[in-house]
Protein backbone atom coordinates (compact mmCIF):
# COMPACT_ATOMS: atom_id res chain seq x y z
CA UNK A 1 0.00 0.00 0.00
CA UNK A 2 2.77 2.46 0.89
CA UNK A 3 4.31 1.94 -2.58
CA UNK A 4 1.01 3.08 -4.06
CA UNK A 5 0.97 6.25 -1.96
CA UNK A 6 -1.49 5.00 0.65
CA UNK A 7 -0.85 6.45 4.10
CA UNK A 8 -2.41 4.12 6.68
CA UNK A 9 -2.79 5.41 10.25
CA UNK A 10 -4.08 3.39 13.18
CA UNK A 11 -5.33 4.59 16.56
CA UNK A 12 -5.50 8.25 15.63
CA UNK A 13 -8.09 10.81 16.64
CA UNK A 14 -9.57 13.07 13.98
CA UNK A 15 -9.36 16.71 15.08
CA UNK A 16 -10.78 18.25 11.89
CA UNK A 17 -11.39 17.65 8.21
CA UNK A 18 -11.79 20.11 5.37
CA UNK A 19 -11.87 20.31 1.60
CA UNK A 20 -10.65 23.07 -0.69
CA UNK A 21 -11.11 22.37 -4.38
CA UNK A 22 -9.84 18.87 -4.99
CA UNK A 23 -7.51 18.88 -1.99
CA UNK A 24 -8.64 17.27 1.26
CA UNK A 25 -7.06 18.07 4.63
CA UNK A 26 -7.13 16.17 7.89
CA UNK A 27 -5.79 17.26 11.24
CA UNK A 28 -5.15 14.22 13.39
CA UNK A 29 -3.93 13.60 16.90
CA UNK A 30 -1.48 10.72 17.06
CA UNK A 31 0.63 9.81 20.08
CA UNK A 32 -0.12 13.18 21.68
CA UNK A 33 1.00 15.17 18.61
CA UNK A 34 -1.16 17.10 16.17
CA UNK A 35 -0.39 16.47 12.51
CA UNK A 36 -1.85 18.09 9.38
CA UNK A 37 -2.19 15.80 6.35
CA UNK A 38 -3.19 16.63 2.75
CA UNK A 39 -4.76 14.13 0.36
CA UNK A 40 -6.29 13.64 -3.05
CA UNK A 41 -8.78 11.18 -1.53
CA UNK A 42 -9.58 10.01 1.98
CA UNK A 43 -10.77 6.49 2.63
CA UNK A 44 -12.16 6.26 6.12
CA UNK A 45 -11.60 2.80 7.50
CA UNK A 46 -11.49 3.86 11.10
CA UNK A 47 -12.52 0.51 12.52
CA UNK A 48 -15.82 1.78 13.81
CA UNK A 49 -17.80 -1.34 13.17
CA UNK A 50 -20.94 -0.20 15.05
CA UNK A 51 -21.16 2.97 12.94
CA UNK A 52 -20.72 1.05 9.68
CA UNK A 53 -23.28 -1.50 10.81
CA UNK A 54 -25.58 1.38 11.74
CA UNK A 55 -25.27 2.84 8.25
CA UNK A 56 -26.05 -0.55 6.72
CA UNK A 57 -29.07 -1.01 8.96
CA UNK A 58 -30.29 2.49 8.19
CA UNK A 59 -30.03 1.84 4.44
CA UNK A 60 -31.98 -1.38 4.95
CA UNK A 61 -34.73 0.52 6.79
CA UNK A 62 -33.96 -0.84 10.25
CA UNK A 63 -33.87 2.54 11.99
CA UNK A 64 -34.08 1.17 15.54
CA UNK A 65 -31.14 -1.13 14.84
CA UNK A 66 -29.18 1.77 13.34
CA UNK A 67 -29.83 3.94 16.40
CA UNK A 68 -28.61 1.13 18.66
CA UNK A 69 -25.39 0.78 16.65
CA UNK A 70 -24.73 4.54 16.51
CA UNK A 71 -25.18 4.72 20.28
CA UNK A 72 -22.83 1.75 20.67
CA UNK A 73 -20.23 3.53 18.51
CA UNK A 74 -20.54 6.62 20.73
CA UNK A 75 -20.31 4.49 23.87
CA UNK A 76 -17.09 2.94 22.53
CA UNK A 77 -15.73 6.36 21.57
CA UNK A 78 -17.70 9.46 22.62
CA UNK A 79 -15.58 11.53 20.23
CA UNK A 80 -16.51 9.46 17.16
CA UNK A 81 -18.63 12.20 15.71
CA UNK A 82 -19.80 10.59 12.46
CA UNK A 83 -22.00 8.39 14.65
CA UNK A 84 -23.29 11.49 16.48
CA UNK A 85 -24.13 13.13 13.15
CA UNK A 86 -25.86 10.02 11.83
CA UNK A 87 -27.82 9.71 15.06
CA UNK A 88 -28.76 13.39 14.82
CA UNK A 89 -30.11 12.96 11.31
CA UNK A 90 -32.28 10.05 12.44
CA UNK A 91 -33.58 12.03 15.42
CA UNK A 92 -34.45 14.86 13.05
CA UNK A 93 -36.39 12.58 10.69
CA UNK A 94 -38.24 11.16 13.70
CA UNK A 95 -39.25 14.65 14.85
CA UNK A 96 -36.94 14.64 17.87
CA UNK A 97 -35.52 18.03 16.96
CA UNK A 98 -33.87 18.90 20.29
CA UNK A 99 -31.97 15.59 20.42
CA UNK A 100 -31.09 16.01 16.74
CA UNK A 101 -29.74 19.51 17.29
CA UNK A 102 -27.51 18.33 20.13
CA UNK A 103 -25.98 15.46 18.13
CA UNK A 104 -25.62 17.47 14.91
CA UNK A 105 -24.02 20.38 16.76
CA UNK A 106 -21.48 17.98 18.27
CA UNK A 107 -20.74 16.54 14.85
CA UNK A 108 -20.38 19.77 12.85
CA UNK A 109 -18.07 21.28 15.47
CA UNK A 110 -15.32 18.89 14.34
CA UNK A 111 -16.48 17.33 11.06
CA UNK A 112 -18.50 19.80 9.02
CA UNK A 113 -19.97 17.35 6.54
CA UNK A 114 -22.59 18.92 4.25
CA UNK A 115 -25.37 16.54 5.28
CA UNK A 116 -24.81 17.26 8.98
CA UNK A 117 -24.63 21.02 8.34
CA UNK A 118 -27.80 20.85 6.24
CA UNK A 119 -29.61 18.82 8.90
CA UNK A 120 -28.71 21.31 11.62
CA UNK A 121 -29.62 24.26 9.39
CA UNK A 122 -33.04 22.74 8.72
CA UNK A 123 -33.76 22.41 12.43
CA UNK A 124 -32.65 25.98 13.08
CA UNK A 125 -34.86 27.17 10.23
CA UNK A 126 -37.87 25.32 11.69
CA UNK A 127 -37.23 27.09 15.00
CA UNK A 128 -37.13 30.41 13.12
CA UNK A 129 -33.47 30.94 14.01
CA UNK A 130 -32.89 32.26 10.52
CA UNK A 131 -29.45 33.81 10.96
CA UNK A 132 -28.05 30.55 12.32
CA UNK A 133 -29.82 28.55 9.62
CA UNK A 134 -28.31 30.82 6.95
CA UNK A 135 -24.87 30.34 8.47
CA UNK A 136 -25.08 26.53 8.47
CA UNK A 137 -26.68 26.30 5.01
CA UNK A 138 -23.91 28.61 3.80
CA UNK A 139 -21.24 26.37 5.30
CA UNK A 140 -22.90 23.34 3.71
CA UNK A 141 -22.96 25.15 0.34
CA UNK A 142 -19.22 25.86 0.66
CA UNK A 143 -18.56 22.19 1.37
CA UNK A 144 -20.93 20.95 -1.38
CA UNK A 145 -20.92 23.73 -4.01
CA UNK A 146 -22.71 21.58 -6.61
CA UNK A 147 -25.82 20.97 -4.47
CA UNK A 148 -28.63 23.28 -5.67
CA UNK A 149 -30.90 22.30 -2.75
CA UNK A 150 -28.68 24.22 -0.35
CA UNK A 151 -29.10 27.41 -2.37
CA UNK A 152 -32.84 26.81 -2.63
CA UNK A 153 -33.05 26.48 1.15
CA UNK A 154 -31.12 29.72 1.56
CA UNK A 155 -33.38 31.46 -0.96
CA UNK A 156 -36.51 30.37 0.92
CA UNK A 157 -35.14 31.66 4.22
CA UNK A 158 -34.24 34.98 2.65
CA UNK A 159 -37.78 35.11 1.18
CA UNK A 160 -39.23 34.56 4.65
CA UNK A 161 -37.04 37.33 6.03
CA UNK A 162 -38.05 39.72 3.25
CA UNK A 163 -34.49 39.87 1.92
CA UNK A 164 -35.51 39.54 -1.71
CA UNK A 165 -32.16 40.55 -3.24
CA UNK A 166 -30.39 37.77 -1.32
CA UNK A 167 -33.20 35.36 -2.16
CA UNK A 168 -32.93 36.14 -5.87
CA UNK A 169 -29.15 35.67 -5.72
CA UNK A 170 -29.52 32.22 -4.15
CA UNK A 171 -32.19 31.18 -6.68
CA UNK A 172 -29.74 32.29 -9.38
CA UNK A 173 -27.00 30.11 -7.89
CA UNK A 174 -29.36 27.13 -7.78
CA UNK A 175 -30.30 27.68 -11.43
CA UNK A 176 -26.64 28.01 -12.43
CA UNK A 177 -25.99 24.61 -10.88
CA UNK A 178 -29.18 22.97 -12.16
CA UNK A 179 -30.58 25.00 -15.09
CA UNK A 180 -33.80 23.00 -15.35
CA UNK A 181 -34.64 23.21 -11.65
CA UNK A 182 -38.40 23.67 -11.22
CA UNK A 183 -38.27 24.94 -7.62
CA UNK A 184 -35.79 27.69 -8.57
Amino acid sequence: LARDGVDLRLRVKLASASKKGKEKRLVIEEDGKTTELFFDEILAGVGRTPNVEGLDLEKAGNIDGAVTHYREALKDDPDFLPAAGNLGLIHSRQGQKDEAAVELTRAVAKIPLPRFLQGLAGILNEHKLYSLAIYYYGEAAKAAPDDPSLHLSLARIYDTMGRLDSSEEEYGKALAISPGSEPA
